[in-house]
């Protein structure tokens, strides 16, 4: 299920350490085991771009695609190579989700 803008907004507004949350929600999917930025790095940009969503364009499926788009440029480069930002929007979604709702 795709979080809507209505739960992401009010997680977030409500939210009194919202990079912390989401550095919760980037362990929960396994990013520490990732060889790149570290959770809390991701957490720094990944913050502002929830951020950006609920103050300005309102627009969830941008945010996940800007989240997923980050998640690639921060994965290690396993072969030198990059993966397309696509490989990496089921991750952000599960990344949303476990934000915005109630389970981190």
């Amino acid at each position: 299920a795709v979080t809507t803008y209505a739960v992401l907004r009010e997680r977030f507004t409500g939210d009194r350490e919202p990079k912390a949350r989401l550095e919760r929600a980037l362990d929960e999917i396994g990013w520490r085991a990732a060889d790149g930025l570290s959770s809390e790095e991701v957490a720094d940009v990944a913050v502002e771009i929830v951020r950006e969503c609920v103050q300005s364009h309102r627009d969830v499926s941008r945010a996940t695609y800007e989240l997923a788009d980050l998640l690639r440029a921060a994965a290690a480069m396993l072969d030198g190579g990059s993966m397309p930002t696509a490989m990496f929007v089921p991750a952000a979604e599960e990344v949303l989700q476990l934000y915005a709702g109630n389970r981190i």
